[in-house]
């Protein structure tokens, strides 16, 4: 399982996170969120067990 980062960067307007995700020490995945939650990885996969967690809840 890897870790996750994120990287926010501020200008005068425009706010942007840049979230990376580590395994073993390298990084395997990097982009928004936006870009990271359709793809097939790591991120994604935590995600979505967050999110089916979070309704299960509900």
């Amino acid at each position: 399982m890897g870790n996750i980062l994120d990287k926010c960067s501020r200008s005068n307007i425009h706010f942007e996170v840049e979230t990376a995700v580590i395994d073993q020490g390298r990084i395997v995945e990097q982009g928004s969120h936006e870009e990271l939650v359709v793809g097939e990885g790591t991120y994604a996969n935590l995600w979505l067990g967050q999110a089916e967690a979070s309704a299960a809840d509900d």
